[in-house]
């Protein structure tokens, strides 16, 4: 009776021994400090834990999940705090991280398509800020108006064309000739040049920038550089200059014009066209 009391206290003992491991596996294991972790169990512990040893040769921790799908190591910490804090700059190689100082790759550009010579200089940018280049105004830039677009100041003149070529025509003496000039407000200009035909002796071009005041003195002409004539008759010639009165552009207050007046002489005096060269603040 004694010997079946025992067998039955000893199986009871054993059951409740099986049914606590069950259940402590299942909830997370609360460590005292200096305790040893717990394998395939919730370790949790409010002291800093430290692994600390001396191996030249191989890593102090190795942690390898034999698994077809599962990570390393996970490490989970509130928003806004860092998962990792190291004290070394060196370079972790095959380290794939998805931002780099909070940005996606697609915030930087492709070194294959950007520094294809790989000198470490970008060659070329699509886009600056979403914006193409086109929205923005060039530190240096030109501006320039054909010969076959300018019109004569007079709807009586008589003109004509050959190519790019602006004459006057055979029923006028001399004709003043305008181009509208569109440069981007706050540029200056740095110098502007006619492009021009005179094989003749007798006859001429001469050559200027000019701007109309449409606030004060509305309607009043003023030059931006002084006349350019040609000399003699050097046949196709460039009158330039970088003498600049008002270089600074001010498309509120001004609209901005080129003039050339051109004596004829049948094909050897006209107009080939004008560039003006700016930079910008």
């Amino acid at each position: 009776m004694n010997h079946e009391r025992r067998r039955i206290r000893w199986g009871g003992l054993f059951a409740g021994l099986m049914t606590g491991v069950l259940v402590a596996s299942a909830v997370p294991v609360v460590a005292d400090i200096g305790e040893p972790v717990i394998q395939g169990a919730v370790n949790v512990v409010d002291k800093r834990t430290t692994l600390s040893g001396s191996d030249s040769g191989d890593a102090m921790l190795l942690v390898t999940n034999k698994a077809p799908s599962g990570s390393g190591i996970e490490v989970r910490v509130r928003d806004g705090r860092p998962p990792f804090v190291v004290n070394s700059a060196a370079r972790v190689r095959k380290l794939n991280a998805d931002r780099l100082d909070g940005r996606s790759s697609s915030a930087f550009l492709l070194k294959a398509t950007y520094d294809r010579d790989r000198d470490r200089i970008v060659d070329d940018a699509e886009r600056l800020d979403g914006l193409d280049s086109t929205a923005f105004v060039t530190k240096t830039g030109a501006w320039s108006c054909p010969g076959n677009s300018w019109v004569p100041s007079s709807a009586y003149s008589d003109y004509r064309t050959s190519g790019p070529l602006m004459a006057v025509g055979s029923g006028s003496a001399s004709v003043f000739f305008r181009c509208a000039v569109a440069l981007p407000h706050g540029v200056a200009v740095s110098s502007v040049a006619f492009t021009v035909q005179d094989s003749s002796a007798n006859a001429g071009v001469e050559c200027a920038l000019y701007r109309t005041g449409l606030i004060t003195g509305i309607g009043g002409t003023s030059q931006l550089a002084a006349s350019l004539v040609t000399s003699g008759s050097p046949g196709a010639t460039v009158l330039a200059t970088d003498e600049i009165a008002f270089a600074l552009i001010d498309n509120t207050r001004y609209a901005y014009y080129a003039g050339c007046t051109v004596v004829e002489d049948g094909w050897d005096t006209g107009i080939y066209g004008m560039t003006i060269s700016y930079t910008a603040p």
